[in-house]
Formats: structure tokens, sequence, C-alpha cells
């Protein structure tokens, strides 16, 4: 297997960024596509889709690489619930304060208000008012005594009987803190069942309807089978990931909104591409999963300030905990319930601070709407505190369940859309004037929607990938749709934009307190989105323009991607002479041609351009085939040329000199002139290593002896010749690579576990894989195929490593979220797909102070065995696994606030590849990781030895492989990976320029007057200094490459394409300043973890990389990476 200089396929239209494998182009998206991008999403959270353009199968410069069952009504009593004849008539029951609101009781006839047991509900819901409650041990005024009641053990736990007079400890529900404040440990509590020792038995207790399941009387004797608390059905699905087509390229998904400097990066979205990687290197000694305890002894942790603080609750006891005293919490003041039209949630408070420096809001009435259930809440309350049948611990937020229809889907968008609007109209309604904005008042209850919105949205687009029904994923298609055109008519509402306008010029960028830093960022972002609408735009004639504009960009991209799908690839016609050198196999696909053209084969320029200019000897012909691939789709020439008019246009009616000033404020960079002194560094120092990479493929042109009908100087390395002298150059330096032999390295079943162990080792993580018998436990629907979006996808529940528990008693919440991964091809649904990572749904701190866990999903392209027990699945790419799963570690990783700033989908465009490079370009050399992950599935047992050794065409006493992938292999591997790796940077330096040059102008004329295409080829030439078909025909407007380049108009990148390279350079910075000397070390792993991940987008990645490092970022380990002094 070969590797090409980017340089030289930048010029074909491949893009190969540093250690990419060229072989089965077919299956791998343009190298420039791997690197990961949200994509530009409407406000709402996700982004328009359409039908994906069907890309040529070739790698392209510029390709981004039912719910649960329904209760009565409150107040009704269930059906066929036993009346309890007198209940009603206790003195004083009614009275009780507290009583009215515990899970179970409502539902007892004769209780007064009684009724169904509020069921768990998705986020999207308000939550239900505190209701008062008398100070700590003060019996309400009046209530009765209830001698005796103190005796029943756990009850004094129960949330709502703790204001009951005549129970130890007095009565006032813990309140959930603020992180400054200590957290509780649960308090033990007898097992489920088991009567606590000495516990006065109940008669008739059990008899009670709804009683049994309250938790904490669980361990009351009389109940039958304890209380499981009623687990609310996970969220739906996920928008937002674009239709992408049979091609190596990922979809480019249609962008209705958001354009420039402040674009919507949504959470939900495809980011990350393939891999970019060494190939595979297969080979390490089968390493078990940890076996991790179904729940480990937890110490009491040291009181410090964390985001978690637990109310009690009830709850079956822990095993191993120690009783621990309760800490003594302040009476609860008492708060007058808001009016809440309908109460559409209600969950057992579990306890996270309240938002951090946000005093508690009153939560938004949502009005019924006719016919649509109110927003559902995604998961219930906590219900970590039992194992799964496995013995693995139980996770405390439900998973996704992923079997939506038609209907729950339109029903979804209608009542997400109601949402925000009914917020909005709230808030307009609340805030008499501009001058009354504050943070809490204007921006916090819309966040809070969001937040809601973007859990239940987000995971509907993964319905593209499953098995369900075509028309479930047509409706997700349809809602978006509706869904962007209300998220248009939501940011050019005036008068909300007039609260958000006064409240940024107040505070946007104040220094004194008055809001934290996060606050600050989320509040410039939610501005940003009316920006882009152009309301910061006086009404008239120029706002006019600023529209229409967008609406035009918008257009254009959806065209420029529509006519790469669109073309039918021309053909070329050779003999088969003209052909030598080119894999029989491929020349046998080939058909004949007829006419004139009979006696020849006929070549698709689309299809079979990386075989061409690769083996094929004649010169002429290699020649012939690229420079007519670099001549496909013209049509999108006059697309680029009005797209840089217009981005003139806007930039300046927003303040801006150029498109670039506009698209780089607000990222890392900052600066239109960083941006240009950064490319220009690079430049300066890996110039010098491209130009020897050419010149030992002259040297081997050269050396070759006689040349097949040259063109040009025999004594010359043109861009048609560089793929093909650099195969010769790799088998005479590096021998077999074993190309088609690594992946039996790296079995799925042995490969994926081990590489989870590895990176828990890092950053302290432990990952439980719920299958089976457990995924039927957790699933609400009793189904556990629920809980994935097709059979082949492995789920995990991702918590803190017992480690890292040890080292941190301070962290009380240990689970993290879920993460997906979707290994294998599928036809249609998966067809043509590279790698990428979906941030199904973001995490962030509910209105009740609980946390919302992230979820993560890792979209692989590898071959699924027919039958496993014959041969296993395997990974032939291990870098793309590298490279998706550190963009799911920082989705998972992440703790912030608000859905907005989290994870991925919250920070600048020029850090989202920062994670995901950092493992791949880093762990994909180092030869213990692959040791490590490695096991030749020969090894297996006597029948696997016997299949392989039949499947290899071996005889039957052949030496088996080594069983780990051997070193040397590695070695020789790592070195030709690299063997280009400065023409490769000088290529990214070359698309960045190209980017930067076609939007930097300020001028109108300037705009008018470029041609794009000469200006393509002209940057090509004098940057990576290799000569092409300009240095032959003597002029620069030979060729159109850019019509492929679909970066040049994708709204996030334009102007930001640097940020690949960006993101790169500072990642190196951070592996050889701290994990190059002990890349596996958990200490270093932990306070990368801490300080890089964690933050998300809460606060500028230039901050989070300067408290990691103890200093500003710097590029000396980048060019350590590269083999070049600093």
């Amino acid at each position: 297997m070969k590797f090409l200089l980017l340089s030289s396929l930048v010029q074909l239209g491949y893009c190969i960024t540093p250690n990419q494998k060229l072989t089965d182009t077919r299956h791998n998206v343009d190298p420039i596509e791997r690197k990961a991008s949200l994509n530009a999403g409407s406000e709402f959270g996700f982004q328009k889709r359409e039908a994906a353009p069907q890309l040529p199968p070739l790698p392209v410069p510029g390709v981004p690489a039912a719910g649960a069952p329904s209760l009565p009504a409150t107040g009704a009593p269930a059906a066929g619930a036993p009346s309890l004849p007198g209940l009603s008539s206790l003195p004083g029951l009614s009275s009780l304060p507290g009583l009215s609101s515990l899970p179970g009781l409502s539902s007892l006839p004769g209780l007064p208000g009684g009724g169904a047991i509020h069921k768990a509900k998705r986020e999207a819901e308000p939550q239900l008012p505190v209701l008062p409650l008398p100070a700590t041990g003060a019996p309400a005024a009046g209530a009765p005594s209830l001698p005796g009641l103190s005796s029943l053990p756990g009850l004094s736990s129960l949330p709502g009987l703790s204001s009951l007079p005549g129970l130890p400890g007095g009565g006032a529900i813990h309140k959930a803190k603020r992180e400054a404040e200590p957290q509780l440990p649960v308090l033990p509590l007898p097992a489920t069942g088991a009567p606590a020792a000495g516990a006065p038995s109940l008669p008739g207790l059990s008899s009670l309807p709804g009683l049994s399941s309250l938790p904490g009387l669980s361990s009351l004797p009389g109940l039958p089978g304890g209380g499981a608390v009623h687990k609310a059905r996970g969220l739906p699905s996920v928008p937002g990931v674009p239709k992408v087509p049979k091609v190596p390229i990922p979809a480019i998904p249609k962008v209705e909104k958001k354009v420039g400097k402040n674009v919507d990066k949504k959470v939900g979205k495809k980011i990350g591409h393939e891999a970019r990687g060494l190939p595979a290197v297969p080979g390490v000694p089968k390493v078990p999963t940890v076996p991790i305890p179904a729940v480990p002894q937890v110490k009491p942790p040291t009181v410090e300030p964390k985001v978690e603080h637990h109310e009690a609750r009830g709850l079956p006891s822990v095993p191993g905990v120690p009783k621990v005293p309760t800490v003594p919490i302040p009476a609860v003041p008492q708060v007058k319930p808001p009016t809440v039209e309908p109460k559409v949630e209600h969950h057992e408070a579990r306890g996270l601070p309240s938002l951090p420096s946000v005093p508690k809001l009153p939560t938004l009435p949502i009005p019924a709407v006719p016919g649509v259930k109110p927003p559902t809440i995604q998961h219930e309350a906590r219900q970590d505190t039992g194992t799964l049948p496995s013995g693995i611990q139980r996770p405390p937020q439900l998973p996704i369940v992923w079997n939506d229809t038609v209907a729950s889907i339109n029903q979804t968008y209608e009542t997400y859309i109601k949402l925000f609007n009914t917020t909005v109209q709230n808030i307009l309604d609340t805030v008499g004037s501009p001058a009354e904005a504050t943070f809490n008042n204007t921006i916090l209850p819309y966040l809070r929607a969001q937040n809601l919105a973007y859990t239940a949205i987000s995971p509907l687009s993964i319905y593209e990938f499953s098995s369900k029904p075509s028309e479930v994923n047509d409706e997700v298609n349809s809602g978006e749709t509706i869904y962007d055109n209300a998220s248009d008519d939501l940011f050019t509402n005036e008068a909300f934009f007039a609260l958000v306008d006064h409240l940024y010029q107040a505070t946007g960028n104040a220094t004194d307190g008055s809001l934290s830093v996060e606050e600050q960022i989320v509040l410039t972002k939610v501005w940003g989105l009316f920006a882009e609408a152009g309301l910061n735009i006086p009404a008239g004639a120029q706002r006019d323009q600023f529209q229409a504009a967008n609406r035009r960009l918008d257009e254009i991209y959806n065209q420029f991607n529509a006519i790469l799908g669109n073309v039918t690839s021309t053909f070329l016609y050779f003999t088969a002479d003209e052909l030598e050198g080119v894999d029989p196999e491929t020349i046998s696909q080939l058909k004949n041609g007829t006419g004139e053209n009979a006696g020849k084969l006929q070549v698709s320029v689309l299809d079979n351009v990386a075989d061409i200019v690769t083996y094929a000897v004649n010169e002429t012909t290699r020649y012939t085939e690229l420079f007519e691939y670099r001549r496909q789709y013209q049509e999108n020439i006059a697309l680029i040329q009005e797209a840089i008019q217009l981005r003139v246009q806007v930039a300046q009616l927003a303040g801006y000199e150029s498109w670039d000033d506009y698209a780089i404020d607000g990222n890392m960079a900052k600066t239109k002139q960083a941006v240009e002194d950064f490319l220009a560094d690079v430049t300066t120092h890996v110039q010098v290593k491209a130009d020897a990479e050419l010149k030992d493929l002259n040297d081997v042109k050269k050396q070759n002896g006689t040349i097949v009908t040259p063109i040009g100087d025999e004594d010359i390395l043109y861009t048609w010749d560089f793929n093909y002298y650099a195969n010769i150059r790799d088998a005479e330096k590096f021998g077999d690579l074993g190309a088609n032999t690594f992946q039996y390295w790296f079995p799925a079943n042995v490969t994926v576990p081990a590489t989870l162990e590895f990176y828990g080792e890092i950053y302290g993580t432990r990952y439980d894989r719920i299958q089976g018998q457990d995924a039927d436990a957790l699933s609400p629907t009793g189904n556990g195929t629920d809980l994935v979006w097709h059979p082949d996808v492995w789920l995990y529940a991702v918590y803190d490593s017992q480690a890292y528990i040890d080292a941190h008693p301070e962290v009380t919440d240990h689970f993290r979220g879920y993460l997906y991964l979707d290994l294998f091809k599928r036809p249609v649904t998966k067809a043509g797909r590279g790698s990428f990572m979906a941030p199904i749904s973001p995490g962030f701190v509910k209105e009740d102070g609980c946390l919302q866990y992230p979820t993560a999903g890792a979209f692989l392209y590898n071959d699924k065995s027919d039958d496993e027990s014959k041969i296993p699945s395997f990974i032939t790419e291990s870098t793309a696994l590298f490279h998706e799963l550190g963009h799911c570690h920082h989705q998972l990783l992440s703790r912030t606030t608000y859905a907005r700033t989290h994870g991925p989908g919250g920070v600048p465009i020029d850090f989202i590849e920062f994670p995901s490079q950092f493992m791949e370009m880093n762990y994909g050399n180092i030869y213990e990781v692959y040791e490590r992950i490695s096991t030749h599935w020969s090894s297996f047992s006597a029948e696997a030895a016997a299949a392989w050794r039949k499947d290899s065409g071996a005889d039957a006493s052949a030496p088996l492989p080594p069983v780990t992938y051997p070193q040397d292999l590695f070695e020789r591997n790592k070195e030709s990976q690299k063997a280009y790796v400065g023409g490769d940077t000088i290529s990214q330096v070359f698309l960045a320029t190209y980017d930067q040059t076609l939007h930097g102008y300020t001028s109108l004329e300037a705009a008018n007057t470029t041609d794009v295409s000469v200006t393509w080829n002209t940057l090509i030439r004098n940057i990576t200094e290799t000569p092409d078909p300009s240095d032959i025909l003597k002029r620069f407007d030979w060729g159109w490459g850019e019509t492929t380049f679909q970066h040049i108009v994708w709204p996030i990148y334009t102007g930001a394409y640097y940020g690949y390279q960006w993101a790169l350079v500072y990642a190196e910075d951070v592996f050889y300043t701290a994990f190059a000397s002990d890349p596996f070390s958990s200490e270093t792993g932990w306070r990368y973890r801490t300080e890089i991940l964690q933050p998300g987008g809460a606060r500028d990645p230039n901050d989070s990389l300067e408290a990691f490092l103890g200093r500003a970022p710097n590029k000396d380990g980048f060019y350590k990476y590269i083999g070049v002094p600093a």
C-alpha cells in the first residue's frame, strides 16, 4: 500500500493528509474532509440535510473527508386501583406538608389531589416548583403528631416525608446546593426486599396501591418485591447529520441559515472525518477488558466544591458504603411555587448544585398545545444504586430509545418549536423594557429551552443510519425544514433582539464579574445569531441586501454540491499497452470501446484516476488522465466567483473589512494577521523538508531508465509523476508493508476493547458494554434492541475509572455518558461513508441542578464478517478509530452549564480537530499501542489457524504469523507514513492560503476581477513548488481544481480552512511538552482531561491550553513531529 504526497494529490484532487493510505479509495473520504467539522446548523440545533450529492467515488479536495405507557392524569385514581375507604378521613393527613408530592402516593385514592404517579419526563419540560416546606425540625403548623413513625427504618430519608413531625432529624428536604457546597453521600438503606434488622412489621402495608414504588420504602417489611423507580424512556432520535452519497466523501448537508463568523455549530452533527493516520498497524496480545466490580467500595468523599449534591431520596443502599450522617443544612426558606401550565415534568431531585452564579428562576409556563404532548424529559432520576444482570453498574441516566415513529418525530419537532415560541413570548411579557433585561430574565430562559431542544432534536438525524423504515428518516428531513424556518423567525424577532442587544452592549465584555466567563461566551453567541440574521443592521435597504446575500450564499452551497453529485464521469480510451502497470483486476473491469475507440479500453476519468496515476508506466497516459481530471465540474467556477463577491458585501455590511476578518473573529486565531503569520511561519520551517522529499523522487525518476512516452523534461518530476515514482521508491525503501494482510492483526472484538482500555488509562475512564440481558433490563421497553439504531452498533456506559475515583475524592458523580460505536459498512445507510463522529446529544446542568449526561457516536467503515465463527470482523484502520474516539472523549468528558458550550459543538472551528488529531497523530505512532491492541486471528484456536492457512493459500505445516503485530513491520510502516510529511504540510498551507486569498478582498472590484481558477493554479504551483501542466502549457488557465474544493463554499470553513493545521500544530505542542516522555501517564492524562477537554467551549481554548502548558502555546512540538528545527 502506497502513500501519496499531498502536494501532488491536491493537484489530483486527493488532498491526502499525513499518514493516510491511498488504496481502496472508494472507501475513504477525501483526506481534507476527514478532519472533523461541525456542520453549520440552525439555531434550534440541527442542520438542514438535502439529498446527499453523489460525489465521484474518489477523494476530491475540499470534501471534509414507542415510549413508556401513559398514566392517568394527576388527580384521577389509577384505573383499577383499590379504594382505601377512610384514608381521606384520617385527621390531618391532607394537611401533611409534602405528602402529596411523594412519588407513588399520589395515586392512592382518597388522598387530596392524588392520582397518577408523575412520570419522569424528557428534559424539554419545565420542572415542578419546589413546594413550601417548614423549617428543618419544625412541625408544620397544625400538623398532627404521628407517634412511632420515626422508628420506621429508612423512612426519614424519603423525599417529602422529611417534613413530617416526629421524624428524627427534622423535616426539610435537602435542597440542591450550589457548587461551593459539599455533597452529601447517599445514606445506606437496607437491601431491596430485606427487612432492616429489628424493623417493626407493618401488616397490610403491601396492599397499598403505588406504595411499593416509593424509593426507600422498598426495604420496609411487607412490601412485595421492593419499589423500583419507574424508568422513563430515553430520548428518541438525532438530527443534523447530513446525508452522504456512496462516495468516499461524507455528504455536505444543506445549510439554510447561519453563515459567517458566528455560525451556530450545532450539537448533534457529524464532526470528525476519516482518520488520516497510519494504516491500521496490527499486532498485539489479546487484552481482556478490565473486570469491574458491580458496585465498588466507595469512601465518603471529601467535601469540596463540586458539581453534584445528592438529595436523600431513599434509593436502595449501595453495598459497601458506610453509613454517613447527614450534613446539616440550613432551613429552606419558603418559596411561592410559580404557576405552571400545565405541569409537564417531574424529576426526583438528585442534586446538582444550582446553576453557578445564577439565582434559581421560576420555570416558565408552557401552554398546552392542542393535540401535541408537552415536551418530555429524556431520562429520569438517578438509578445507579443497583446492577444489571451481568453485574455491571446500572447507569444513572437511561440511554436513548431508538423506537420513534413518523408520528412521534413530527410531534417532537412541533413540541420544541412551540417551546421556543412560548419561551420567547414569556421573556417579552416578563421583561418590561431593554433596560430591564438581565442574563437571568432574558438569556437564561432561552438557553434552558435550547438545552432541552438540543437533547430531543439532535439525536433524530441518526435515523439516517438506522434499520428503521425509510419514512422515519424522511420525516426527520421534513421536520428539519419546518424547524429551520422557525429558527429564522426566532432570530428576526425585533423585540427579542432589542433585549439581547441592550444586554450584550452593556455587559458582553464586562470584566466586573457580573457575568461568568461562560455566561459572557453564551451571551455573545446568542447575540451573534441575531447579527447573522442582520438585525444589528438598521432596517432598510442595507439589511435587506445583507439577508438576500446570505440567502444566495446558502443556495450557492447547495448548488455546488448538487453539481458534484450529478455530473456524469467523462471517459478516456487507452490501449492495453498504454495501461501497462495497472492492476490486471482493474483492467478486467474496464469496458471495451466502440466505434472510433474500438480496440481500446474505456477509463472513467473520475473513478480510475488513482489507478492510472499510481501504476501506469506510460507517462503520457498519466498526464492525460490527470489533465482531464482537473477539468471537471466547470459549472462550479461561476458559483465560487459569485460567492466571494457576496461575502465581501456581507462582511462589510456587518462592519468588517473582509470576509476573513469576519470569519476569524471569535476563533482561537482572533485576527487575519495571526493566521497569515501562522501560515508563513509553518512554510518557512517546513519548506526545506518538502523540497528534500521532492528531490528524492526526482532522483528516482532520473535513475529509472527509459521513460515511456515522456511529457516535458525527462529529468523533472511533475505532478502526474509523483504517485508513480513514490510507489517505486516506497517498494525499494520499505519493502512489502503487508498492506493486504495487516488488518488480520486487528479483530474488532480484540482491538476495540483494548483501544478503550488504553484510552481509559490516559483519561481515567472505564467502559461497560451494554448488551444482551443487560440491555433488556436497562431498556424502558424491555427490549434491548431499542437501545441502538442498528443491531451492529455497540453501546457503552462510560464511568470514571477506580484509579481516577481514588485519586479524586472531591469528585462524587462518576458517570460520564454513553458511547456508541457503529463500526461496520452497511449498504444504503452507510454506503460509501468514511469515518466520522456524531455528538449525538450534549451535556449540561439541568434547571433542577442535576446533570444531563452526553452521548457520542463514532462511525467507522470496516467490513463485517459474514460468519464470525469462521473469521472475525476486522478494524482496517486503527488510526481512524483513534481519531473518532478523540472526538468522542471531548464530548463525554466535557462538563459545562449549557449545551451551547458543550464539547466539540461548543468550541471555535480552529479547535474542533485538536482532541482527535492529538490521539490519531501521536498514539498512531507508538508501537506499544499496536502491541496492546493487536492479536492475529489465527492464534484464536486450532480451527482459526487452519482457516487462516486455507485463506492465505499456505500448507498445513506453514508457520503462523506472530501473535502481535511485528515491531519491524510497524517501524517500516511508520517511516513510510512520514516519508512525505513535509509535502503534506505544505499542501495544507496551500489550501489555507487559497481560502484566505479569495476571502481577503476588501473591495468588490478586486473580488469581481479575480479569476478563481488562475489563482488556484498559480498558488499551487508556487507554494508546493511541484511542476505541473502550467510548466508545459506556459499558462495558468489550464484547469480548475478549485471546483471540487467544497470548503471554499462551506459556510463554517470559508475563511477558516487554516483551522485544520492550526489544531494539529498546537496538539503537537501539548503532546511533545507533556506526553512524549510517558504517553500513558494517567496523571498527565487526567490534567489534560481537566484543563483542555472538560471546559469545552465554556472558556477560550487559548486559556485552556495555557492553563495546561503553563505558558502560551507554540509550534516547537509540531516541528519536532515533522522532524525540522524549531
